[in-house]
């Protein structure tokens, strides 16, 4: 194999993992984007569930349904 062959041999496998590493650049970023989103939801599902606790929105009654 001469070295111009190599060297076009070793410019195809860089550009082939560039294309991966780009590829799993903006799979982390997505990933990233909906764990921000997920925390997101979190702290506001654990604001509502105090305010609730709390008596804010409403009350949580333990009481056995009228059917008893």
């Amino acid at each position: 194999m001469s070295v111009e062959e190599r060297l076009v041999e070793l410019e195809s496998k860089l550009t082939f993992y560039e294309e991966g590493m780009q590829s799993l650049s903006d799979l982390a970023y997505a990933q990233q984007q909906q764990i921000d989103r997920l925390q997101q939801r979190i702290e506001q599902l654990t604001e509502r569930l105090q305010d609730v606790s709390a008596g804010g929105i409403g009350k949580i009654v333990d009481e056995p349904p009228p059917h008893y």
